[in-house]
């Protein structure tokens, strides 16, 4: 099927996506079915590979080629064989001759400094905003580079633009500045009356195709605000999204079709290959114009070119078994597109659980550098770091690996946390049974507790609860092993872990208070404070408590903590006297509202916080 003047226009940029590339051109060389006619030896496959190695174009001339209805062209890897080759539609220039532009690499997230995603002409970018939810749409490419670089994800091409052809309707964009929305339209009549309601107008954002060759769906969420409205090319997602919730509202515009089957982009299972090697190209005339035709498919020439291969070497240095860290050393980086970064991948794990990514930093000298630290690996003793390069391309490819070992002994180390901790020791030698006696150091040794080790590998491991101590700040343990003191450990635990005994007496106390009524708040809390035997001041009311405490950051919340203010706007008495409350962990406040209450900090803050910051901490008399 041929395709009008002014879509060819767009063809030699349209079809191509993110791309990046590290090729070097084969020659290419002629191949027929045994059913072409004679005339066909005249026609001629190319592959030319672009400047920056980051894409290919592929071309067929002369001959039958010329005479097609439709031409595509199936690209494999040597390494992955024809059967699994990938066929690229392609599309037919004035001069007869067809052509598409191919890509190797994944579409990758921006790089800065590569705006390769954004350099493709007549293309609407489809970008997405992780934190609000919204996709935004665009067809100017420094628009689309400019957000990438600002945290919004690229996603993909969503349609090509026709531009200002013959008859091609405008479709506007509004911006909605308290939302931070964006609407699209191509009703003039709608886009000149939102700005009366606070949408400011964006002018026109690009085309609808009057050939209607790629249909755009618009849906509706009705349970967002911003990001409400989607819209999309893709009718599986369309479905996918409406089993979701979304409202479907139609077709509301057409992207301009450019491949042969008047589709834009990558047709159906045309998706990059991914590897670096020799690539064949084979150009066959597609029958009534299928791309997806096989038997009917002829051949009508081959071509061949490769994705350069980048290298580099690894070693690991600098091990230091006292701070459980190693280098891992990258030399002779080579990568004929360049460098966009290069990556280690370390593991310790059989499975590869603990795997961790860095990026590895360029040195003066050439090389590059990441540090793994044991410690992100559960200290493992054996490791595996590959070395992985994203060039500037787009491809990524593991280029080196090297192997070290630690040979731990006697190494403690605590993990997880917090309230649970778990305590480790590394190869401590042969033996039948470890115990870990563990307690805080400002509370002697009276909150001691014994915790026995289990044996796994060449490790003992014991949990420790901070619900066992009675206090915050430096704790200590000793390990035994078969009931000898083999070594010491320190550790650190918040006040936010533990509850000290004025704490649990204070959270006791609540539990056995009653009522006082409404309107008593700061008697209950009296009565609290003297059950736990802590100093009170039974003619306090909730005012004279708020003034007695003085911490309003609640990263310095604890429980057992008094909370107040001095006065609120619920009630007559609140707003002369002010309420008052116990913060009881996890989100709670326990307060005497003629019954013993609990509700949320959150609600708490929200309701008696309207007038006075809300003050917490511990009453002191």
């Amino acid at each position: 099927m041929k395709i009008c003047a002014r879509i060819r226009q767009l063809a030699g940029a349209a079809v191509a996506l993110a791309a990046a590339f590290a090729l070097a051109l084969g020659a290419p060389t002629l191949a027929r079915a045994d059913d072409v006619a004679e005339a066909d030896a005249s026609v001629r496959v190319t592959a030319e590979i672009s400047p920056d190695e980051r894409e290919v174009t592929l071309t067929a001339s002369g001959g039958s080629a010329a005479r097609a209805s439709a031409l595509a062209f199936d690209v494999w890897s040597e390494q992955g064989g024809e059967a699994a080759a990938v066929r690229h539609g392609a599309v037919q220039c004035e001069d007869g001759t067809w052509t598409a532009r191919i890509f190797i690499a994944s579409a990758t997230p921006y790089e800065p400094g590569l705006p390769y995603h954004c350099a493709i002409e007549g293309a609407v970018h489809r970008l997405y905003n992780p934190n609000t939810g919204q996709h935004l749409y665009t067809a100017n490419p420094t628009e689309a580079d400019d957000l990438s670089r600002t945290g919004w994800s690229y996603e993909r091409v969503a349609w090509a633009d026709p531009g200002e052809a013959e008859d091609a309707e405008a479709v506007y964009r509004l911006y909605n500045p308290f939302t931070g929305d964006h609407l699209y339209t191509s009703d003039a009549n709608e886009y000149a009356e939102l700005p009366s309601h606070g949408w400011q107008a964006e002018g026109v954002a690009f085309h609808s195709d009057p050939a209607e060759a790629q249909p755009v769906y618009r849906l509706y969420n009705p349970f967002e605000e911003i990001g409400a409205h989607h819209y999309t090319t893709d009718a599986s997602e369309c479905r996918e999204l409406v089993a979701q919730g979304w409202t479907e509202e139609g077709t509301c515009w057409f992207g301009a079709g450019s491949n042969a089957d008047g589709s834009w982009g990558l047709p159906a299972g045309n998706q990059p290959h991914g590897d670096p090697g020799a690539y064949h190209v084979e150009a066959v005339a597609l029958a009534d114009g299928d791309e997806s035709a096989g038997e009917d498919a002829s051949a009508l020439g081959e071509a061949t070119f490769s994705v350069a291969t980048p290298s580099a070497e690894a070693s690991i240095e600098n091990l230091s078994e006292a701070q459980a860290t190693f280098d891992v050393v990258v030399r002779d980086v080579q990568s004929t597109s360049g460098v966009a970064r290069v990556e280690v991948a370390a593991w310790g794990a059989d499975d590869q659980h603990d795997v961790v990514w860095c990026t590895a930093n360029p040195q003066e000298d050439g090389t590059y550098r990441a540090t793994v630290r044991a410690a992100e690996h559960d200290f493992a003793r054996n490791y595996h770091a590959h070395v992985y390069m994203r060039c500037a391309n787009g491809l990524h490819v593991n280029v080196a690996q090297d192997t070290c070992a630690f040979d731990f002994a006697n190494l403690v180390y605590l993990s997880g946390g917090p309230k649970t901790y778990t305590l480790t020791i590394v190869n401590p030698g042969p033996a039948s049974s470890v115990r870990m006696p563990t307690w805080s150091e400002a509370s002697g040794q009276d909150d001691l507790v014994w915790y026995e080790a289990t044996h796994e590998g060449d490790r003992w491991t014991a949990t420790i609860s901070t619900d066992n101590l009675l206090d915050s700040g430096r704790c200590i343990t000793h390990v035994y092993v078969d009931g000898q003191v083999r070594t010491a450990f320190a550790f650190s635990v918040s006040p936010k872990e533990v509850l000290t005994l004025r704490q649990r007496a204070i959270l006791k106390a609540t539990r056995e208070v009653p009522t006082l009524g409404y309107g008593y708040c700061a008697g209950w809390v009296s009565l609290v404070l003297e059950q736990a035997g802590l100093p009170c001041n039974r003619a306090d009311n909730a005012k004279d408590m708020y003034y007695r405490l003085h911490l309003t950051d609640l990263d310095q919340l604890l429980p057992g903590m008094a909370i107040a203010v001095s006065t609120h706007s619920r009630s007559v008495a609140g707003s002369k006297w002010g309420h008052v409350g116990i913060y009881l962990g996890d989100g709670m406040v326990v307060d005497d509202y003629g019954y013993i209450r609990h509700s949320t900090l959150e609600w708490w803050l929200a309701y008696y916080g309207d007038r006075v910051p809300v003050r917490f901490g511990f009453l002191e008399y």
